[in-house]
């Protein structure tokens, strides 16, 4: 089997070429979805996103992503559903009301992509 050799750092230590943490199971991050999420909720009303939803989404977009790239697959799909009721709960809606309409459904989406994407590509990356 072949090994990528490690490579000397400046001080002569040996550091591997890749480090991957292993990836969250869906549990955790659906935890971590709702702290982080709840957290962005927060920071896109301070950023205005009362009136301008797409601050809310992009933002909240950025965290999914982060939180995918950490977790599996199945993971980032558990960790969407708390974001996607935060925005949709808090932003796009007031007083926690869930819709699934147009605004909601397309939110629902990029969030999604968001999230698996990356979690995919790391996925992959592990797997290497």
């Amino acid at each position: 089997m072949l090994v990528p050799r490690p490579t000397a750092g400046p001080s002569g230590l040996r550091f591997p070429q890749a480090v991957l943490w292993p990836a969250l199971r869906a549990d955790m991050s659906f935890a971590l979805g709702v702290g982080t999420g709840t957290l962005a909720t927060l920071l896109a009303w301070v950023l205005g996103a009362g009136h301008d939803p797409r601050v809310g989404l992009v933002l909240l977009a950025l965290t999914v992503g982060a939180v995918g790239a950490m977790s599996t697959p199945w993971g980032a799909l558990a960790a969407v559903l708390p974001v996607w009721a935060l925005d949709t709960g808090f932003v796009l809606n007031r007083f926690g009301q869930l819709t699934l309409d147009h605004r909601g459904i397309l939110t629902l989406v990029v969030l999604t992509l968001a999230a698996t994407v990356p979690s995919v590509v790391t996925a992959w990356a592990r797997q290497r």
